[in-house]
């Protein structure tokens, strides 16, 4: 049978075909419904009953469509990205107007790229230290965390896309470092902030929300870039095992005061949510039991601050072989949940969602 599967990889490689899992996350765009996974198209889902409408290019998706799309709510616009060999293509998703093919960029070596960041003005990439091993994920030999190999002679690529002018990206390397899932950007006069989940190396890959002794804890780091001079200066903002960050959806691609992220199970911490205030640096905090298994807070805004609003989280019970649904007061997370949902299961830990 693992030879058959093999040999099916190997034929579907050779003629570039691929298969659209829609595992990963979901785009809702102009009532449309998009399943995303990293190399493949989008599947259209039917948004009332979830039926699988078949896959999708958008009448512009040229290869592959990635699966963390990000949107500048001034611009009223959802960018993506999606990976071609050593090359990148962009894409414009306009809220009303058909999505459309804005350029591409080329890479120092086919990797893995899983996230980038938008602002009013720019795209930002950070190509990590690594290759992928194109065979063995093509031939699925071995498991995930084989598939990409550190590359000793590499640094970190930073990308920064003009939105103005895709065909002309600033390109500059830096000390290796390696991005999961970004929090936010925006412009602030000549240079570019980005918040992000710091991880030390790639070794994560199979699971990129455990903090590992072996790679190094992830954390909130905020990038400043200036792409004019090739420069950027790196501050931690929390220290402690975090991962999934997100901000207000009013406030993608502009100034943000708070960030949502994952605490990690690492002792003391528990795995749960919490909320970073930029401003001050205070962290307001709610952990699930330790054995608890936690998946991505989801913010859900429901008021005139930043802050105001629930978060919704899955967490999995193992000794009790069943899943819930924390809801939680965004505004007063340490209080706990207000209400738990229960299932008659266990839920298998999720990758990403959205709210709608």
């Amino acid at each position: 049978m693992r030879h058959r599967r093999r040999g099916r990889s190997l034929r579907n490689l050779v003629g570039g075909r691929k298969k659209a899992t829609g595992n990963t996350n979901l785009l809702n765009w102009r009532g449309r419904l998009l399943a995303l996974m990293e190399g493949a198209k989008p599947v259209e889902l039917d948004p009332d009953t979830l039926e699988s409408l078949g896959t999708t290019d958008l009448a512009v998706v040229r290869d592959a469509f990635a699966a963390h799309p990000h949107r500048v709510e001034a611009l009223k616009t959802t960018f993506n990205f999606g990976m071609h060999g050593k090359s990148i293509d962009l894409y414009a998703l306009p809220d009303g107007e058909p999505a459309r093919w804005l350029g591409s960029f080329d890479l120092p070596r086919i990797s893995m790229v899983h996230d980038f960041i938008a602002t009013e003005k720019h795209l930002v990439f950070v190509i990590g230290p690594a290759r992928l091993v194109l065979w063995r994920a093509a031939l699925a030999i071995g498991d995930v965390t084989e598939y990409l190999r550190r590359d000793p002679k590499a640094g970190a690529m930073i990308v920064v896309v003009p939105l103005a002018d895709p065909q002309n990206a600033v390109k500059f390397t830096v000390d290796p470092f390696w991005v999961w899932h970004f929090a936010n950007a925006f412009e602030d006069g000549a240079h570019i902030v980005v918040d992000f989940c710091w991880h030390q190396t790639c070794g994560v890959f199979a699971a990129p929300s455990s903090a590992n002794a072996q790679h190094g804890a992830p954390q909130l780091r905020r990038l400043s870039i200036d792409p004019a001079r090739r420069t950027l200066k790196d501050e931690t903002l929390w220290a402690a095992p975090c991962e999934f960050p997100s901000v207000h959806p009013n406030k993608t691609g502009g100034r943000h005061r708070y960030v949502w992220l994952q605490s990690l199970s690492e002792p003391p911490q528990h795995p749960g949510v919490a909320r970073f205030d930029c401003k001050t640096g205070e962290v307001e905090s709610w952990g699930a039991p330790m054995a608890h298994l936690g998946a991505e807070p989801m913010f859900v805004p429901a008021g005139e601050t930043e802050e105001m609003g629930w978060v919704l989280q899955l967490f999995q019970d193992p000794a009790a072989e069943r899943s819930y649904l924390a809801v939680l007061n965004a505004e007063r997370l340490a209080d706990g949940p207000l209400a738990k949902i229960w299932f008659n299961q266990p839920v298998p830990m999720t990758f990403h969602g959205i709210f709608v």
